[in-house]
């Protein structure tokens, strides 16, 4: 009988045992990323640059240890820059590959809807996406957090630029969705603010044929510079009929919109003389110096005309020291550590494996990139960033300068 009954508290010794066990396992099971990000479709010139920034920040935090002890893992599907390929990517990383987290979503049309889905299960998204509501949505579920100036930001950026090239007057052509509407807001009021004057907006369909009648009605008061808030694919159309209509009227927009592609696609004349800005890297920064070699050694390219790469090296980087600094691989507990291992306060750390010492060694951190200082707001955006200012000249983009809005 003493046997039996000594049996009973063994066996519930051992069941809390393999229970604590589990729990243990749990905390420390190896961080897995999910990264969606388009290397086919309108963005794909993107990809192959956001593929190596990805690639040397894993080598990087595996180099080093990995997290808790564990290598990282990182699992990458293209979104064809599509939103229903996108959404469906997010899906199978999250139900079928069981990540932690997805960072690299790039344009809003596609990170919407997969913020539709990942804010209803807990899952953090890093995002390039510069849509407002994308704001609404991080001070509301503390879920996402944006690497990147907003759109409303790119249109400051845009009339700085505008201003100091001697415009004094110009003409807003925007497509009809929230990003680019937000950057012509932004826009109209920063370039008036600077003494210039707005002399209308016309907001455009995507996709369409021509763009004629919208490009005469710009013209009517002879405006200094047209910028036009949207993509390639419209900037080619647009700006081919304006060449014909008025072959020295001036045109600004973003880098990713008037890039390498839309050079080689409306040849150099057409090209000529447009100006663009785009975000800048931390150029002057130890990461960046660090990273830079690796770069081009991986791409045969510099990053100066893809920023989005550096700052997807820097998204798995912060991950990675959120959730060391967590203790935890589990969403619910480390994705509030974004904030605290970006903001600080606390050491000044600009690698991996310099964040991994510090926090081994008890002490806070505070992580300054490879593309900016990174500290976010209450909702999860970008509090500041440098801009680099192009000119289109030659058939080649050459920088000019930097601006900061």
């Amino acid at each position: 009988m003493n046997q039996r009954l000594l049996a009973l508290p063994l066996l519930a010794l051992g069941f809390l045992m393999s229970a604590s066990s589990t729990v243990f396992a749990a905390e420390v099971s190896p961080l897995k990323i999910g990264a969606v990000f388009p290397l086919t479709g309108s963005y794909a010139s993107y990809g192959k640059g956001c593929s190596a920034g990805l690639k040397i920040a894993l080598d990087e935090v595996n180099a080093a240890g990995g997290v808790l002890d564990n290598k990282v893992t990182l699992l990458s599907e293209d979104d064809q820059s599509d939103p229903t390929a996108g959404l469906n990517a997010a899906k199978k990383l999250i139900d079928v590959n069981k990540v932690d987290a997805i960072l690299g979503t790039f344009a809003s049309s596609v990170t919407l809807p997969i913020l539709s889905y990942t804010t209803q299960i807990g899952i953090p998204v890093l995002t390039l996406s510069g849509a407002p509501e994308i704001s609404q949505i991080g001070r509301r579920t503390h879920l996402v957090y944006r690497f990147v100036a907003t759109e409303g930001v790119f249109g400051e950026s845009y009339a700085i630029y505008a201003h100091q090239s001697g415009a004094k007057t110009a003409y807003v052509l925007a497509t009809n969705n929230a990003a680019q509407l937000d950057s012509a807001r932004h826009f109209t009021s920063r370039f008036t603010s600077l003494g210039g004057k707005v002399l209308g907006q016309t907001v455009f369909e995507p996709g369409m044929s021509s763009y004629r009648s919208e490009l005469t009605k710009t013209l009517v008061g002879k405006p200094d510079i047209v910028l036009i808030a949207g993509y390639t694919d419209d900037a080619v159309t647009l700006t081919k009929t304006l060449y014909q209509l008025s072959p020295t009227t001036r045109v600004i927009g973003p880098l990713y919109e008037l890039s390498d592609t839309y050079l080689r696609t409306v040849g150099p004349a057409v090209a000529e003389g447009k100006l663009a800005t785009d975000a800048t890297s931390a150029e002057g920064s130890p990461a960046y110096a660090r990273v830079l070699p690796l770069y081009r050694q991986i791409t045969g390219d510099d990053p100066t005309s893809n920023p989005y790469a550096i700052i997807d090296y820097d998204m798995v980087i912060t991950l990675a020291l959120a959730a060391q600094a967590a203790g935890s691989t589990d969403p619910n507990v480390f994705t509030p550590f974004i904030a605290t291992v970006a903001n600080g306060p606390g050491k000044t750390v600009t690698s991996y494996a310099e964040g991994l010492a510090a926090l081994k060694a008890g002490q806070k951190i505070k992580y300054e990139g490879a593309s900016s200082t990174i500290e976010f707001n209450e909702s999860g955006d970008l509090k500041h960033m440098m801009f680099k200012t192009f000119l289109l000249t030659g058939g080649k983009v050459v920088v000019k300068g930097t601006v900061s809005p």
